[in-house]
This record gives structure tokens, C-alpha cells and sequence, in this order.
């Protein structure tokens, strides 16, 4: 159901999650570089976070930056921007008193330098042989249990809204690389950008009327607050 909820994790698989006196927000991130050889175009930045309390609801934002920049410039204000949202949410909908999440979960793909990590097969392969998610811990300031953190991933690997099984992944990094591919269509369609976002390098750097970076960086337009908070991704 666009904007609703599937499914969410079983009931007592996941204590860390249920547990209502340590609220927790799940937040995914990505980052989406243009195709190979176009330099004049900006990566796109993508931040997703959990909203109700069984981490199955999400939010989203996106912001283009440099191209090429594995790193979110604007990853606070984004961050703020989910957790109002989940605090928005656990008010108005769910009818709680305790608003502030408490303990924060963040998946971004593609990091590489742990503390320490493991290996997660949590998906069936229709086809061949499966090839398992690599997870690095970067930093654990909730002083987690290793099989805490695996059980926690793997009940996240089910809860992705496109599938009816579990998925190779844990959902908020999905809904991120979604969300930041669908920001590259975030442009006025009569403004003469959204063209040149489809556009192959060689089409988009050819003639004089070249699009550039800074064009596309303020004429990017956000997703209305209504449509963001429905998982206009999923």
C-alpha cells in the first residue's frame, strides 16, 4: 500500500527495536554519482529515517552536491530533518510523550574501515549462488552485542515494501538508493534540466547551451513535505 505498512519485524525477534523506553530511529544513506565520464552534473545525497516505532515507516530527503562526493555535505541538516519527522509522527499519529528517539541506528552503503564486522546471507537466491552482505561497524556508542546488531539487520532485511520476502540488504539502504535516484528527476520538466539529466555525456556536454553543475544545484527542486512523509520510494 503506497505510503503504508506492510509488514513490520516479529514481535519479540527484536527487543532492541520494541523496547519503548529506549526509542530508536533506523536511518539509511547513499549517494548516486553520475554515469562514467560526466563531470558536469551533480551526485545526488539520500537519507531515509524510520518513523513508527517497529522501524518499517520511513522518511526521506535528498540533496545534489559535488559530483563524485562519496561524502553527504549536508548530512546534519538532513539528519535533523528525519528526526523531526519521527518525532512529528510518534506525536500526531501514535499518541506518544516521549518524542526524541533515544538511540539511532545508521546504515550507509558502501563504507569500508570497521571496528568490527560480519557477514550477512539474509536472502534466498532465485538463480545461482547468493552473494552475502558485508556489514562494517564504524561506530557503536550503544555498546550493542554483535548477534544484537546481526538479529536487528537481518529483521530490516524483511521489511522492504517492494518485496514479499527478505531482501539481500537491509530496507533503509534501498529506500536511500531509490530515493537518490529518483532525485536526478527533481526538476522542473518545462525548465530544460530534466533533459539533460537523461542525456548521455556526449549529448549533455555538447553545444553551447551546456547545463553545469551550479544550473542543476539551484534549480533542484525538494519533494513537497505531504509526499515525503508517504514513501513515495517504496
Amino acid at each position: 500500500m503506497l505510503g503504508g505498512i506492510n509488514v513490520i519485524p516479529k514481535p519479540g525477534t527484536v527487543p532492541l527495536l520494541a523496547d519503548g523506553t529506549t526509542p530508536t530511529i533506523v536511518l539509511g544513506a547513499d549517494v548516486r554519482h553520475p554515469g562514467p565520464g560526466i563531470t558536469n552534473r551533480p551526485s545526488y545525497a539520500a537519507v531515509v529515517g524510520s518513523v513508527d516505532s517497529d522501524a518499517s515507516k520511513y522518511d526521506a530527503i535528498t540533496r545534489p552536491q559535488q559530483c563524485r562526493r562519496e561524502m553527504i555535505d549536508d548530512l546534519t541538516d538532513m539528519v535533523a530533518h528525519v528526526i523531526k519527522k519521527y518525532m512529528q509522527y510518534r506525536k500526531e499519529v501514535e499518541k506518544r510523550v516521549d518524542l526524541a528517539p533515544q538511540r539511532i541506528l545508521f546504515y550507509r552503503d558502501g563504507i569500508s574501515e570497521v571496528e568490527y564486522d560480519f557477514y550477512l546471507q539474509s536472502h534466498s537466491g532465485a538463480l545461482g549462488t547468493n552473494r552475502s552482505a558485508h556489514y562494517n561497524v564504524l561506530v557503536d556508542q550503544n555498546n550493542l552485542m554483535p548477534n544484537d546488531l546481526q538479529t536487528i539487520s537481518l529483521a530490516l532485511c524483511h521489511i522492504y515494501a517492494r518485496s514479499t520476502c527478505s531482501v539481500s540488504v537491509v530496507a533503509p539502504v534501498y529506500y536511500a538508493k531509490i530515493a537518490g535516484e529518483m532525485a536526478g528527476q527533481h526538476y522542473d520538466p518545462d525548465g530544460g534540466h530534466y533533459s539533460s539529466q537523461t542525456a548521455s555525456a556526449s549529448q549533455s556536454d555538447a553545444g553551447s547551451d551546456v547545463v553545469t553543475y551550479e544550473d542543476l544545484r539551484f534549480a533542484f527542486e525538494s519533494i513537497h513535505g505531504h509526499i515525503g512523509q508517504h514513501m513515495y520510494f517504496q
